[in-house]
């Protein structure tokens, strides 16, 4: 799996944009893994907009990170209304480099974190870089577990789902 879709972790980390590695994603799942383009061309671009796992954690370090540098208390009511928010900002952050950078300023108003702790904790080296990676992995794996069971019934024929 991984000899097949290098290319486009590879893309994923060079850019920060999961729009920028889509076009890769789907070329490597369409050649590399040999998935339906249809079906690939579907289920990536909805992945795109909705699986966001990376940049979640990426939030989600980055604020812990904030709050503590801040003098924080990170109670459990704390850290269960930040989850909350790292949870909707990484929904609605854009596929473009520098994306979660934009939620982190949303986190801050939302949370009253000051800008400085944030600003901080969006500087760790490599932090940003890994989350596109992340989401381009899991979009990767999603899209092989959803379009193998079906590439499997074209292989073996319509016989194979009537003998099923």
């Amino acid at each position: 799996f991984l000899a097949g879709v290098w290319e486009a972790l590879l893309t994923a980390f060079a850019t920060g944009s999961s729009a920028a590695t889509l076009p890769v994603e789907i070329v490597a799942a369409e050649k590399a893994l040999g998935l339906d383009r249809l079906l690939v061309g579907v289920i990536l671009p909805l992945g795109l907009a909705v699986y966001k796992l990376g940049t979640g954690a990426y939030l989600a370090v980055a604020i812990v990170f904030a709050a503590n540098a801040s003098g924080w208390e990170l109670t459990p009511a704390a850290l269960a209304w930040l989850t909350l928010i790292t949870c909707g900002a990484s929904v609605v952050t854009a596929p473009v480099s520098g994306g979660a950078m934009v939620a982190l300023v949303f986190v801050a108003a939302a949370t009253g974190l000051p800008m400085s702790a944030l600003t901080m904790a969006s500087v760790v080296p490599l932090g940003g870089k890994l989350n596109t990676p992340i989401n381009s992995l899991g979009r990767l794996l999603s899209v092989v577990v959803l379009v193998e069971p079906e590439a499997g019934r074209k292989r073996n024929g319509p016989e194979a789902i009537v003998r099923d």
